[in-house]
Order: structure tokens, then C-alpha cells, then sequence
């Protein structure tokens, strides 16, 4: 039978060997590695991180991810009908200062900025992820590939979304992320597009 003696520091590459020794263990001995290692992490863990664990695990275990990604899912593929099915009636969408209440004010809001971006550039591809980072709330990330004139950018921003009793969302809060705007602005100031 073989065993795993020593253990892989997961913080490197492992050797050839170490790999060979891995591949080799039957299914229930990987299971055990499995567990060691996921123990020795935990043992290892301070209080904090014991913490976010177990309010991650919370906030990821409420279902409410589903209709989350589902919304992500529509507005990459510009399903603007699709997106709508999953907001609550009272969602409200924050911008900056600006508020956008509705269903049909923040599909509006979102189709709208398709419509600009489709217009203004040869080629978009959106792309999202979705984290749960507290019991009914999630941050999206969205990405936006733009390519004009031979040239590509990728523009990024979060929002967190917040899920309620409605099992639909019923807030957003748009998050620009460090200086992706800027470089956006950039962008299209380098490929001739006036905004």
C-alpha cells in the first residue's frame, strides 16, 4: 500500500516525485490526504479567518447565489427580459448619489448602457463571477472586453447585490474598482471615441 510519508507544502510547486507518490495512493487513501490537509489548515487558522469561513459557508449555503448568477448570467448575454425576472419589484439600484427604483428604471438602466457601448465599439464581450460574502449578499464582478480598431481593453467594476425574503434581489450598489474608470476614459480617448 502506498502512503503519503511526507506531507506537499501547498504553498509550492510539488516535485515530480511527490506527484508520482500522489497519483499513486488508491481513492480512499487521496480522501485521507484530503482530510489531513484540510485539518491541518483549520488547526492552523486564526479566530478571523475561522470567522469569514464560517460566515462564507452561511452566505454561500442560502440558495440565494442561484438568482444572483442567474442575473449576472442574463446581462452578459444582454437578456434584458431575462434579468428582469430575477429583481424584486422594490429593487433599487445605487449609483454614485443616483438611485434608480424599479424593475423596468434599472433594466432600463443596464440596456442602456449595452446600446452606448454596442454603438461606440466594434466589438463587446461581457463576462461576470459571483462571490457570496455575507448571509443574502454577493458581490458580481463584470467584465467587459472591448476591442476597437485593433485595440483591447478589459473595464471592470463590482456590484453587490442583495437578496432578500423576495428570494429576489432587491438592492444593488454599483462599485467602481480602483482606477478601471480612468482607464476606460483612456481607452477611448486612444482609439478616437468621444464620450
Amino acid at each position: 500500500m502506498t502512503t503519503m510519508s511526507s506531507r506537499v507544502d501547498l504553498t509550492v510547486r510539488p516535485t515530480p516525485d511527490q506527484l508520482q507518490r500522489f497519483r499513486a495512493l488508491t481513492p480512499a487513501e487521496r480522501y485521507r490526504w484530503y482530510v489531513g490537509v484540510l485539518t491541518t489548515t483549520h488547526q492552523l487558522a486564526t479566530p478571523e479567518a475561522k470567522e469569514r469561513w464560517r460566515a462564507l459557508k452561511q452566505a454561500q449555503g442560502g440558495g440565494f447565489l442561484a438568482v444572483v448568477s442567474a442575473f449576472a448570467a442574463a446581462l452578459d448575454r444582454a437578456d434584458f427580459e431575462g434579468a428582469s425576472r430575477c429583481l424584486s419589484a422594490a429593487c433599487t439600484y445605487e449609483i454614485g448619489e443616483a438611485v434608480v427604483e424599479g424593475v423596468d428604471a434599472i433594466v432600463d438602466a443596464y440596456s442602456a448602457n449595452h446600446r452606448r457601448a454596442t454603438r461606440a465599439v466594434e466589438r463587446i464581450r461581457y463576462r461576470s463571477s459571483v462571490e457570496g460574502t455575507a448571509p443574502g449578499v454577493a458581490v458580481v464582478t463584470f467584465e467587459d472586453r472591448l476591442e476597437h480598431r485593433g485595440q483591447r481593453h478589459r473595464y471592470r467594476c463590482r456590484q453587490e447585490m442583495h437578496v432578500g425574503r423576495s428570494k429576489l434581489v432587491e438592492r444593488i450598489v454599483h462599485q467602481e474598482v480602483d482606477t478601471e474608470r480612468q482607464a476606460l476614459e483612456t481607452f477611448f480617448a486612444s482609439v478616437g471615441i468621444r464620450r
